[in-house]
């Protein structure tokens, strides 16, 4: 086994490869939470999908928390600033303020005592994304972003089938999450970190103050983070709120293909992300800016085609995964996607804004569109229901990407 580690981390691929494997990862990574959902509706039925729902929506608002915006820094890290020990080390506090944040979160929300369990059992499972997180930073920054995209590729189709499996066979949402959970720590251990141990030379060890200094470093963009999440997350706080289990799976449903625009982007940038940083460390801004434009491009006509493809076969494709009847959603749905690509190409300016260490004035955009978005939330879905929930999701996104833009052209123009 130790040759076998030994030969994948001596492995150097070419950006090509590099690409093909980070994107076969990250498509069945994003595909996870569309499976699941629709295995647990599929098999149980609306009301356990919405139960489902609601608990996999605010495990994914905490995970900003244990993620706490330390992956763009860390393979923005130009000049190593932090060690690789430093990293792993902010993990186990943030992991801890993952959980607790979730038990928090779940009581504010007023959860029954099942969802609350749910909720808890699938943070714990994100728990382990935030320690692959942190895995994939070290790799990508090492020049290995193909041993990222084999890790997602493998651990998420194996905690997938485990997951249909145990469902199948106990009709139990509680027990396939937690086999789940046992499949991705065993993937973890026997794959990134024996490679990464074949890696990493430095001797670790846990430094308080390096890593009281990361999170502090990392605060804004954490801050940025949460709030983009919890964005994402106040429509279906209305929902629970004012609505049903039944709406909130309908809501969940027709939101998830609008990710898929930004998990289409992160194959473009997310491999220039080193040659971005360098860029502008370099003061190389005509390499810069032609890497934006066609970035921005390829996103634009990315989310044209989805948009299409929604409008004429998304209803009919969704309610035949799903098993139900969504006739009455195709203008949400396009609406979704449109705000989708949107935020793909927030999180593209998010990542230049973290390269410019301008962190902070981002913040300040999301706080006022956390506000913005709280104020319009309860009438616009006690009236509208589920549109009125789509048009929240996409005002809100296009402020803080048009705010991000402002930020970005100001800082290249003062550079």
């Amino acid at each position: 086994m130790k040759k076998y580690y030994e030969r994948i981390s001596e492995e150097k691929l070419n950006t090509k490869q590099n690409t093909a494997w980070y994107a076969a990862g990250s498509t069945l990574s994003s595909l996870s939470s569309i499976l699941l959902l629709m295995f647990t509706t599929r098999i149980l039925g609306g009301t356990e999908g919405g139960v489902f729902s609601i608990g996999w929506s605010i495990s994914q608002l905490v995970l900003t928390v244990g993620w706490f915006g330390s992956r763009n820094f860390q393979i923005s890290d130009y000049n190593g600033k932090y060690q690789d020990a430093d990293y792993f080390s902010s993990k186990i506090l943030t992991i801890a303020a993952m959980f607790l944040s979730s038990i928090i979160y779940s009581l504010l929300l007023g959860l029954t005592a099942y969802k609350l369990y749910i909720t808890c059992l699938l943070t714990i499972l994100m728990g382990c994304d935030v320690i692959a997180d942190v895995f994939s930073g070290f790799f990508q920054k090492h020049g290995y972003l193909h041993i990222t995209g084999k890790s997602y590729a493998g651990r998420n189709a194996l905690y997938d089938i485990t997951f249909l499996g145990v469902l199948i066979v106990s009709h139990r949402i509680d027990l396939s999450i937690i086999s789940a959970i046992i499949v991705s720590c065993i993937w973890l251990f026997l794959f990134d970190y024996k490679i990464s141990t074949c890696l990493i030379k430095e001797k670790f060890q846990f430094c308080i103050p390096k890593v009281i200094e990361l999170l502090k470093d990392c605060f804004p963009i954490f801050i940025s983070a949460f709030l983009a999440i919890l964005i994402t997350n106040m429509p279906k706080n209305a929902i629970e709120i004012l609505l049903n289990d039944t709406m909130q799976n309908v809501y969940n449903i027709i939101s998830m293909p609008s990710f898929s625009i930004n998990l289409l982007g992160m194959f473009l940038f997310v491999p220039m992300y080193p040659g971005i940083a360098g860029d502008w460390s370099n003061g190389n801004l005509d390499s810069l800016k032609r890497k934006m434009m066609r970035i921005l491009l390829y996103i634009g006509i990315i989310t044209t085609l989805i948009c299409l493809a929604g409008y004429v076969a998304g209803i009919p494709v969704l309610s035949l995964l799903y098993g139900v009847t969504l006739t009455d959603y195709r203008n949400d749905l396009v609406l979704l996607l449109f705000a989708g690509g949107i935020n793909c190409v927030l999180n593209f300016f998010s990542y230049i804004i973290t390269v410019m260490r301008k962190q902070k004035m981002l913040m300040i955009i999301y706080v006022i569109a956390v506000l913005f978005a709280q104020f319009i939330s309860t009438p616009f879905v006690s009236i509208y229901e589920i549109n009125g929930a789509a048009y929240i999701y996409l005002l809100t996104i296009s402020i803080v990407a048009a705010g991000a833009f402002i930020i970005i052209y100001l800082n290249m123009y003062r550079k």
